[in-house]
């Protein structure tokens, strides 16, 4: 017989997790499977998360072809969101320009670094507003190389194949605006342990001695700069957004460094969301449509914060 012990240890493994960072988002996960299985016609009364998993169980062995051991996998979870398609998991959230030029900081000149705007989907579009605002009120700008990503674009070695751009969760600073003259540049770029820390320049900042990374071909070197900065990379976390670290090409590659990309994980579901439905709620994609796009619908169900998935 299948212990709840049994279930929760192949569940965790599935994800790539250990054991004590699924029992920490217990709750949050099994709100959210339960919420799928409801709306999917399973009874899946408050619980324990094995409680969860046991009704997962029971809606894989109502439909072929789905495992039957409680693991919410990916093709458990993708008929699970079609099935509540009415739901806030297939509701489309729509995209959403937001003006970048009109809000640039007062004593800068007018922007003219990268876009005017930039296309993000609703909710990361309200988050993205809020950010601007509170960035320029301090006097720091806000430049952008983009956000929403057309679905032709190519991939290529700076850009991942399931990028949150696609979902219209992500935008990207200029990407020159940081890395080249840490004396001047708008940001400045010091390295973390897994990823990068960005700096903006204000007059209403802190002078802050930092060891600037600075990109000079094909390698990088440190530069010790003193700079009046606000710290960027924590106040976009406080609206929602979180930066990555660099693609393996990098620093080979420049393209491949990443320190101006920030994604929006705020309305996602981790170990739950799915790429291909996270993409069909910008408004910009049916199932029929997206399914023309063979690169994208074969990463459909990648799963968000599981290992291997969807980051």
């Amino acid at each position: 017989m299948t212990t709840d012990d049994d279930m929760l240890a192949r569940t965790s493994g599935y994800l790539g997790i250990t054991a004590a960072d699924l029992h920490a988002g217990d709750r949050t996960y099994g709100a959210a499977l339960r919420r799928l299985l409801n709306r999917n016609g399973i009874p899946a009364p408050p619980g324990t998360l094995a409680t969860v998993l046991r009704a997962v169980a029971a809606y894989q062995r109502r439909h072929g072809g789905l495992r039957d051991d409680g693991v919410p996998d990916e093709a458990t979870l993708w008929r699970l969101h079609l099935g509540a398609a009415a739901d806030r998991d297939l509701r489309r959230v729509s995209q959403t320009p937001v003006d970048v030029r009109r809000r640039a900081a007062a004593g800068h000149r007018r922007m003219t670094h990268g876009h005017h705007d930039v296309w993000l989907r609703g909710d990361a579009a309200c988050a993205f507003r809020a950010l601007r605002d509170e960035a320029t009120r301090i006097g720091a700008i806000v430049t952008s190389a983009g956000g929403l990503r057309r679905p032709a674009s190519l991939v290529t070695a700076g850009r991942s194949a399931a990028s949150m751009h696609y979902a219209g969760l992500a935008f990207d600073l200029w990407i020159h605006d940081g890395m080249k003259d840490p004396a001047s540049d708008p940001y400045v770029v010091t390295r973390t342990r897994d990823t990068w820390q960005v700096w903006a320049r204000t007059a209403h900042g802190v002078t802050r001695a930092l060891d600037a990374i600075v990109h000079t071909g094909s390698a990088i070197i440190t530069e010790r700069v003193r700079a009046t900065v606000i710290d960027f990379t924590t106040l976009a976390a406080r609206h929602g957004f979180r930066p990555i670290g660099p693609r393996p090409g990098f620093p080979a590659d420049y393209l491949c460094a990443e320190w101006w990309h920030f994604q929006y994980g705020a309305t996602l579901h981790p170990w739950v969301s799915q790429f291909g439905i996270e993409m069909i709620r910008t408004g910009r994609y049916t199932l029929d449509s997206l399914s023309t796009f063979e690169h994208l619908w074969s990463l459909r169900e990648l799963i968000y914060g599981r290992r291997g998935g969807w980051l």
